[in-house]
């Protein structure tokens, strides 16, 4: 799938990012490819002058948004029944769930803010979140709010990401470059995952706090 995207994001454009973060949260197919590999592929694009940087930073955000709201009215409709499943997606699906469950029980709009920017928890934290009964506006206020602050993670990384391939690959060759930007994208990814996890405090450290008003 993610050879497919790489191949076709030239011709499809903003279309194809507003395609890829909409299905990563409306049909929870982030748990299998998240958005960031689409984003770094057309940020490349963008700073090339083949894609407009406006229009896919614009398409990311649209995507983001209205894939949450998908997911969260497919959770509140029953969304629940599509975990039941025996596949590998479904049993992924359930782990993330529950993590995304508990975090919502103690901190519903934390929660839905910062877990935005963790990959494969902000694929079920829409489907979670309606499954909570969770008021809609108050979802889409904390979530727009996450949205941003992921936007400009996502789109910053990439830009970094492809600023430093094309000095690494200059200054050293290909070959070191792969490794350098490679460690650079695990380093940016778990220092975000870190951040994001560690401003939700777990549940079991909160035993016996008030659950956010």
């Amino acid at each position: 799938m993610l050879t497919w995207i790489t191949e076709n994001i030239a011709y499809f454009g903003p279309w194809l990012v507003l395609a890829v973060t909409f299905t990563e949260t409306a049909l929870i197919l982030g748990l299998i490819v998240p958005a960031e590999p689409t984003i770094i592929v057309a940020m490349a694009l963008a700073l090339q002058g083949d894609l407009s940087l406006w229009q896919i930073i614009t398409a990311g955000v649209v995507g983001a948004v209205v894939g949450d709201t998908t997911g969260f009215w497919i959770g509140r409709i029953g969304g629940h029944r599509l975990l039941r499943g025996s596949g590998p997606l479904a049993r992924s699906a359930r782990k993330h769930e529950a993590r995304a469950s508990a975090m919502l029980e103690e901190h519903p709009g934390l929660a839905l803010t910062v877990t935005r920017m963790v990959p494969f928890v902000r694929t079920l934290m829409p489907l979670a979140a309606g499954s909570a009964r969770i008021g809609y506006r108050r979802f889409l206020f904390f979530d727009a709010m996450g949205v941003m602050g992921w936007a400009v993670g996502a789109f910053g990384a990439a830009y970094i990401t492809n600023v430093g391939w094309e000095w690494a690959s200059r200054s050293f060759g290909a070959g070191m470059a792969l490794v350098l930007v490679g460690a650079l994208l695990l380093l940016v990814w778990r220092v975000e995952r870190r951040v994001a996890l560690r401003a939700v405090p777990s549940p079991r450290s909160q035993a016996g706090s008030d659950p956010e008003p």
